[in-house]
């Protein structure tokens, strides 16, 4: 199993990129891949065993997006940012809805603004709910079971990993906004899309990450999302310095940054899976 996983991170690094939004599907699926491969012993063996599913399922969300697809686009597009400044120093409500009813109030179209901590949450609670019907399920259903969880635990991946990108979590996504309040869209996002499969990390210590209080999921959520929004003047310092979708990285800052932000995605989407893990103990049944 383990030389199978060596095996993607390497394909994963040297195939190229491809044309979509978010961390490109290779860097979505090399840091859902040392997400599980950091929790080896922590998390049921299903997760060990066929990584194909993660793998495709964490790139899905981008092509919910499909322009084939309307109205899966129009509802999919918003959980993959949200524009912290549009909300002008107020704090992030704590629920989907409650944003809603906030920007409902201000004048604001919500889609302008996005949803990205609350599908990140979301899907953790999703994926618990499905890791507690796995526990709770007869032997010869629990096989089935698994491709759900493994289905819901690569979607998840995909938003934890655009949460961990700087350029999802503001106004600023593609080139700075003017006094218009229009995207010059520059085409640096893309580009910063694809930066982290182009390098690599060394594997956690499985010790070092914990499951979150899930009483305070959302709140852990928002704190790694502000810890990413931290780093946007970094980005924009770097942009000279970030190479088209077919070139090799050359500034070692830019390696180290892309280093930092495949960490964080890495050990983000660990926790969430430890946290969805350590919920399904708990949960009742629903009726």
């Amino acid at each position: 199993m383990k030389r199978a996983l060596l095996v993607f991170v390497l394909f994963s690094l040297c195939i190229g990129a491809m044309n979509a939004d978010g961390w490109i599907d290779q860097g979505h699926q090399h840091a859902t891949t040392l997400a599980v491969t950091s929790l080896d012993g922590r998390l049921p063996q299903f997760f060990f065993k066929d990584e194909f599913i993660l793998r495709s399922a964490c790139t899905d969300p981008d092509d919910f997006k499909n322009k084939m697809v309307p109205h899966s686009r129009g509802t999919e597009g918003p959980d993959h940012y949200l524009d912290l400044e549009k909300l002008r120093g107020a704090p992030v409500p704590r629920t989907r809805y409650k944003l809603i009813a906030f920007c409902a109030e201000r004048g604001i179209k919500p889609e302008h603004v996005g949803f990205l901590p609350y599908a990140v949450t979301e899907w953790t609670e999703k994926l618990a709910v499905s890791l507690y019907e796995w526990r709770n399920a007869p032997d010869e259903q629990r096989e089935a079971l698994s491709y759900k969880c493994l289905t819901y635990a690569g979607i998840l991946a995909h938003y934890s990993g655009d949460l961990c990108m700087p350029l999802h979590t503001t106004i600023h996504f593609d080139g700075r906004v003017g006094k218009d309040g229009k995207s010059p869209f520059k085409g640096l996002h893309l580009k910063v899309d694809g930066l982290i499969h182009k390098v690599s990390v060394v594997p956690f210590d499985p010790t070092d990450i914990e499951p979150f209080n899930h009483e305070y999921l959302f709140e852990e959520v928002m704190a790694e999302f502000m810890r990413s929004h931290a780093l946007i003047d970094r980005v924009y310092e770097l942009e000279q310095h970030v190479p088209a979708l077919d070139q090799e990285i050359k500034s070692e800052e830019l390696k180290k940054f892309a280093r930092n932000r495949l960490r964080a995605a890495t050990r983000f989407t660990a926790e969430l899976y430890l946290t969805a893990w350590k919920i399904s103990e708990t949960l009742k049944p629903p009726y």
